[in-house]
């Protein structure tokens, strides 16, 4: 399964880096939070989407991590999304995990609101992370967002995250 994804998710990235129309996203996040209710975390990602942002396109997302435990640590991974009447499914992986997300983004007159559901695992086994995610932007111009998020999200299956962060999204 593994493996299939992974060539798939790299033939799908080089079909959208050839494209010269594709669209492209990217969004920068920062956010703080706490392990457990007692340590200290951060997180720090950049996302890249490519292709048609209307429907099928590619994803990558790399992130810097501080956190107590092993398994949440630096990595950048690539995959597939999908676009459908406000929602976005998106499945991205590496070689040792992988995160799928269900989002919806509701558009209003001022505000973009979005809102969702993440789950992460290894591949073979152990390690998994299921959490929500609700953010509000506003946008400065024509193609810039900026605004904040709040993700909860239970680690371990015995431990909970909070992560409060901010974000910057551009589309081109």
């Amino acid at each position: 399964m593994k493996d299939l994804f992974l060539a798939v998710t790299s033939a799908t990235a080089v079909v959208f880096a050839i494209d010269a129309t594709a669209d492209v996203s990217m969004t920068a996040t920062t956010a703080h939070g706490e392990f457990e209710n007692e340590q200290a975390t951060q997180r720090h990602t950049l996302e890249l989407r490519a292709g048609d942002l209307e429907s099928l396109y590619g994803v990558l997302q790399t992130g810097a991590y501080d956190h107590p435990l092993d398994e949440i640590s630096d990595r950048t991974m690539g995959g597939v999304g999908y676009h459908w009447r406000g929602w976005n499914a998106e499945l991205v992986g590496d070689d040792d995990r992988y995160l799928a997300s269900l989002i919806y983004t509701a558009q209003t007159d001022v505000w973009e609101i979005r809102g969702g559901v993440l789950h992460g695992n290894k591949w073979d086994e152990g390690f998994k992370q299921t959490g929500l995610k609700v953010s509000v932007g506003y946008p400065v111009m024509e193609t810039l967002t900026v605004g904040g998020f709040y993700e909860i999200g239970n680690t371990t299956m015995k431990s909970v995250d909070d992560l409060y962060g901010g974000y910057i999204a551009a589309r081109f």
